[in-house]
């Protein structure tokens, strides 16, 4: 008889902890999925290719760049930048601001490049699909990750 007792106690035990690890795995999907973040994170790809020089071929140059002087310098790494609709952010020096989508297939843009005119806005329409692998808002060089009604994620290269 002492027996029940102590099952139903660990039965108990296994139900609120799995309760509780499910919550909280919940609760850290809706925060990324839901809520804004600051809009910047950094991603190095040397640290990705960095197993990839060791074993690289000899006719293969390595992932860094040379400079004028010949010497290697480190590639510079690409940011992520989150742009929220009608909200202007600077990136380099380039003011951009997200319009939403156009027609589906088409992201709309204004840019402002602070060293031309910092007066003047220049309005551009994007198709996505070659946004994908790149485009230019002033002096800045973007490739898009995604673009929804309510904000667009790109890669910035510096």
């Amino acid at each position: 008889m002492e027996e029940e007792p102590k099952k139903s106690n660990l039965i108990t035990l296994i139900t609120v902890v799995t309760c509780i690890v499910g919550s909280m795995a919940l609760l850290g999907y809706l925060s990324i999925r839901f809520l804004p973040s600051n809009g910047t994170s950094v991603y190095n790809p040397n640290a990705a290719q960095a197993s990839q020089t060791a074993t690289a071929p000899a006719g293969q140059a390595p992932p860094d760049w040379a400079d004028d002087t010949g010497a290697l310098v480190q590639q510079p790494s690409k940011t992520k930048y989150i742009l929220h609709k009608d909200i202007q952010k600077q990136i380099g020096r380039s003011l951009l601001t997200y319009r939403g989508k156009a027609d589906g297939s088409k992201i709309k843009l204004d840019v402002v490049v602070l060293d031309l005119d910092p007066e003047t806005t220049y309005k551009s329409t994007l198709d996505i699909t070659r946004a994908k692998h790149s485009f230019r808002a002033g002096d800045e060089r973007f490739e898009l990750i995604s673009a929804g009604s309510l904000r667009m994620r790109v890669w910035h290269h510096p």
